[in-house]
């Protein structure tokens, strides 16, 4: 019977954990797409721009396992179309300016997000090899976001060291939490 208790007792653990994990995850990604469209928009890719933005909107914590492919998918389109048109070094009038900055700072924002996403994911990939198979079904936006963070994670963070060199490059602050989350 205690074997019992402990059992359901840890699926509930885990399923609130998935939970957590889902909700952190959606944040960290709504912030990152609100930043690429702000720099797309800054950037003048305007089509990049409204794509990134209505990803973002219609990212709700009620994510499903294709929305959140469909969502790292839209994350890496705006932010190689983003990085691709920062290469080209352009120069930004003072209104691109404090819109690129706005990216950043939402940029920021997610890279930090991401961070504690970080640590869930940790968590719940421990929790993921003790849990009994039968649960998996149940589990798959978990086994899905822990697959995809490490890549998610790299992106994020190129994104985010290419925008504050550019953005250092152009006069353009940079908040603080962007410095801090490249350490």
């Amino acid at each position: 019977p205690d074997h019992e208790v402990f059992t359901r007792s840890s699926a509930a653990d885990v399923g609130a954990q998935q939970d957590s994990l889902i909700a952190g995850y959606v944040a960290a990604n709504k912030d990152v797409l609100t930043a690429n469209a702000k720099m797309a928009e800054a950037l003048g890719l305007k089509s990049e721009s409204a794509a990134a933005l209505a990803t973002a909107e219609a990212l709700t914590s009620g994510a499903t396992k294709d929305s959140i492919n469909e969502t790292d998918k839209a994350i890496g389109a705006s932010t190689s179309a983003v990085s691709a048109e920062l290469a080209k070094a352009p120069k930004l009038d003072a209104t691109a300016k404090q819109t690129f900055a706005a990216g950043l700072v939402s940029l920021a924002s997610g890279a930090v997000r991401y961070v504690g996403v970080g640590k869930n994911v940790k968590a719940m990939t421990n929790s993921l090899s003790s849990v009994s198979p039968l649960q998996f079904p149940k589990l798959q936006w978990a086994v899905t976001i822990v697959a995809n963070f490490p890549e998610s994670m790299a992106s994020v963070s190129t994104a985010l060291q290419n925008a504050v060199a550019f953005a250092k490059n152009n006069d353009i602050p940079v908040p603080a939490d962007a410095t801090r989350t490249q350490a």
